[in-house]
């Protein structure tokens, strides 16, 4: 399922605080990058599948940026701990308070978000196979960058 954002030329993430896994507070809300942003909770199965499959792109697509957003108060060395022992070399953040997944109207665990700067965003939910996502991840964020 696709939603939209009513976003004009310029599209921008909320202005929202999310916590680094160094426990510093950074905002995405300047991102100028094309970027897949998955919102998970790190104890679903399938948000793990989705995170392996992820990295998996990611080595094949350097290029690629991707942030992984857990939802609620989760501790840094779980996710610490998940990032090390299936060898994921995206961004982590934390959406402490669920503010951040509730302004972008986030209802389903795994989604991602198709973030590109000059475009409107796009919302796919639920577990993405990787051949699929890999041809919605270049026709989103790598083609006519």
């Amino acid at each position: 399922m696709h939603r939209q954002s009513t976003a004009a030329k310029k599209t921008t993430l909320p202005q929202i605080k999310l916590k680094t896994l160094e426990g510093k507070k950074t905002s995405l809300h300047q991102l100028s990058t094309p970027t897949l942003i998955l919102f998970y909770l790190p104890q679903s199965v399938t948000c793990q599948q989705q995170l392996k499959i992820l990295s998996e792109l990611q080595q094949q697509s350097p290029q690629l940026k991707i942030i992984a957003i857990a939802i609620g108060d989760i501790k840094t060395d779980k996710l610490l701990q998940l990032k090390k022992e299936d060898d994921i070399h995206f961004t982590f953040l934390i959406d402490t308070t669920a503010q951040f997944s509730e302004k972008l109207q986030i209802s389903t665990i795994p989604t991602l978000v198709f973030y590109h700067p000059s475009k409107k965003l796009k919302f796919k939910e639920g577990l993405s196979k990787e051949k699929a996502l890999s041809k919605s991840i270049r026709q989103e964020l790598i083609a006519n960058n």
